[in-house]
């Protein structure tokens, strides 16, 4: 009988991938935080994507999730049941067969991000990211830009969360990427999801 994992040391640095129907969940576990992004495809075609973040802890064999911000609606707790084969079970009692592989984390001082940073396309500014020291952030997009945009911030290891709470149009979405190439004096990269301010584009920064 497959044993449960003991404590939350024994999921830092790993990736687990569980597959259930059409519906692929990727969880990324850093070091007390995790991330995770699912993809609904029907075929070849992704169909819809989804991701939420936060903390975790195993407790009483029990794997604990609080999810701090998501793309969409999420449980703000929930629990699972993860054995050292990596199998992923609800209380309920549905099970989800995962592939763990070893990935390396990596680590942003967060301190360091809060400044004023100016996002390049192409050697023009296109917009004005603004991360303060109290967790709330502003971006200001340059002539020709559509998209202004506020809210909270947050880093899990290289990952740059901007939660946003207002902007210039009502669709507009909350943004997750990894921030990659760091140096303070300089600047760094941030590939994320499309919607920051209105493309896929990695910005040099």
């Amino acid at each position: 009988k497959p044993k449960t994992l003991p404590s939350g040391d024994s999921l830092a640095s790993k990736r687990l991938v569980c597959t259930s129907g059409d519906t692929t969940s990727t969880f990324s576990f850093y070091d007390g935080a995790y991330l995770l992004k699912q993809v609904v495809s029907d075929s070849e075609t992704v169909t819809s994507e989804d991701w939420n973040v936060g903390f975790y802890d195993i407790q009483r064999n029990r794997l604990l999730l609080m999810t701090k911000f998501m793309k969409k609606s999420a449980r703000s707790l929930w629990t699972l049941e993860v054995s050292d084969e990596y199998t992923m079970s609800t209380v309920s009692g549905e099970k989800t067969e995962c592939k763990a592989e070893g990935f390396k984390p990596g680590k942003v001082d967060e301190a360091k991000l809060v400044a004023e940073w100016d996002a390049v396309d192409e050697n023009d500014v296109a917009w004005t990211m603004s991360l303060k020291d109290d967790g709330n952030f502003k971006i200001l997009a340059n002539e020709g830009f559509l998209e202004n945009r506020e809210g909270e911030w947050a880093l899990f290891g290289d990952v740059l969360v901007l939660h946003v709470s207002a902007c210039l149009n009502k669709g507009c979405l909350s943004v997750v990427g990894t921030v990659s190439d760091f140096k303070a004096d300089k600047g760094f990269k941030y590939e994320h999801t499309e919607s920051n301010p209105d493309d896929g584009k990695d910005h040099p920064t």
